[in-house]
């Protein structure tokens, strides 16, 4: 995933998030064909934010997401976040960056994200 630039600040293909205090931000992944790979990109310009993914097999809302990766704390001092995962089943992915923590600061996240599916490594680029 890494396009050469060292800080996706910098890279002229990654999107800017701006976090604001008391909020969440969703970033959601549709993925059609089972054992996929989802993976992303992200750093932050300061302070700190929560990471967590979630998968929910069904578009629908009544389905309750299942917990892929934890809410975990990622420090702005931190190198760059970079992670991969493997879809063993077709439904929605999100990545969420949660700074309903936070009273004052909103945080910047820089970010890149693809999946790649097994069909001649096609590549469906979310940034």
């Amino acid at each position: 995933m890494s396009r050469g630039c060292k800080k996706l600040t910098l890279a002229s293909d990654a999107e800017k998030l701006t976090v604001k205090p008391f909020s969440k931000e969703e970033i959601h992944f549709e993925v059609m064909e089972e054992n996929s790979y989802l993976e992303w990109e992200f750093e932050m310009k300061n302070k700190d934010i929560d990471f967590s993914l979630l998968f929910r097999r069904e578009s629908s809302e009544y389905f309750e997401p299942i917990e892929i990766i934890p809410k975990q704390r990622i420090d702005a001092n931190d190198e760059p976040q970079k992670g991969c995962f493997k879809c063993e089943k077709a439904g929605i992915y999100t990545m969420i960056f949660d700074n309903t923590y936070s009273w004052i600061y909103s945080k910047e996240v820089y970010y890149r994200a693809e999946i790649k599916g097994l069909r001649n490594d096609e590549i469906y680029s979310f940034t």
